[in-house]
């Protein structure tokens, strides 16, 4: 049984434009247009308004063209315009500011897509270190590449602090065994091996601050943070002191902080400054 002539099927054909040159995407096409000449239904060329049967008017906005190769040539340039070019440049100069870290957000505002990452691992340019959290291969390491990741992991919403904060400020002798970072409570993220600190209320701007190129709780706030999760007490003593010498706190701001209303660790950390904040005047 005939049923007539077949309808266009210009607009089902897919190219991958995002993994074939230019010169591919047309071999491809023009082998696909010889296979099988689309051909227009009357009624359907009726509908659209064209006058000359060989037009083909593709869909999503493309113009129309006098024949298949130029309407598929012509999306092809269209989408391509549309694809903000690679700039690898800028995004390996961010993470060398960072670290030599990057997130997936990072390198798609710099129009480095999720194939280009593919191929980066596979060449060996990029190292995969968490889900969306990535590092260049050639950028030299730091002390502070696990304090950039954690942040970088937290997808630029947390601060280091507590003890990872006094270790980044050179306060006292505390070395934490994990980053310990300051995220927002709604923060869910849980695939990194770092201690997380989820903020009732946001942290307001006075209590943080940036240093090393990181975003971190001031000297003050962090000496409250780590004396409410019951660390040495020679340490926070030692911690107040050089705080207090370098000019990074002060006794006023320590007290305050620890006074504040609503605050959980009041009970555990206000003695204790108290204590060593008396055995510093003495």
């Amino acid at each position: 049984m005939s049923y007539g002539p077949p309808i266009c099927t210009s607009h089902l054909v897919q190219v991958d434009l995002d993994v074939i040159s230019n010169h591919e995407a047309v071999d491809r096409i023009q082998s696909q247009m010889d296979r099988d000449q689309p051909r227009v239904r009357p009624q359907a060329q009726a509908r659209r308004g064209n006058t000359d049967p060989t037009e083909c008017g593709g869909p999503r906005g493309i113009p129309v063209a006098k024949n298949y190769r130029e309407c598929m040539v012509k999306r092809h340039r269209i989408e391509q315009t549309q694809m903000a070019a690679p700039k690898y440049t800028d995004l390996e100069k961010l993470a060398l500011e960072h670290g030599g870290c990057f997130d997936r957000a990072d390198a798609q505002s710099h129009g480095v897509g999720d194939v280009a990452l593919r191929r980066g691992l596979a060449k060996g340019r990029y190292e995969r270190i968490y889900p969306g959290v990535y590092r260049l291969a050639i950028a030299p390491t730091s002390s502070h590449d696990e304090l950039f990741l954690a942040w970088i992991w937290s997808n630029y919403r947390g601060v280091i602090s507590h003890e990872s904060a006094l270790a980044l400020y050179g306060l006292s002798d505390l070395l934490p065994s994990q980053v310990h970072i300051s995220v927002p409570l709604d923060f869910r993220r849980a695939s990194g091996p770092f201690r997380t600190h989820r903020l009732r209320e946001p942290l307001s701007d006075r209590d943080r601050t940036v240093y090393e190129g990181l975003p971190v709780t001031t000297a003050a706030r962090s000496i409250v943070d780590t004396a409410a999760e019951g660390a040495d007490p020679e340490q926070i003593s030692k911690a107040i002191d050089q705080s207090i010498s370098r000019g990074l706190a002060t006794a006023e701001q320590i007290l305050t902080l620890a006074r504040r209303p609503h605050y959980l660790g009041r009970r555990v950390a206000l003695p204790l400054l108290e204590g060593a904040l008396t055995r510093a005047a003495a």
